[in-house]
């Protein structure tokens, strides 16, 4: 992954999980906090759905 996307990754991944538009976000309606906190819920979502995905194939 290039340098600069991989730094902005935090930004681009709640908009690529359509949580949060672009516009939201350059408007200032969604704060670098909000993002932060959507990650959070993002890496527990995925840490969910990996647990479940083992206990399930086991």
């Amino acid at each position: 992954m290039r340098q600069d996307l991989e730094e902005e990754l935090w930004i681009w991944r709640p908009v690529l999980a359509q949580l949060v538009t672009l516009e939201a976000i350059k408007s200032g309606e969604v704060t670098s906090e909000d993002l932060l906190k959507l990650n959070a819920l993002l890496d527990m979502r995925e840490a969910i759905q990996s647990k479940s995905q083992m206990e399930n194939s086991a």
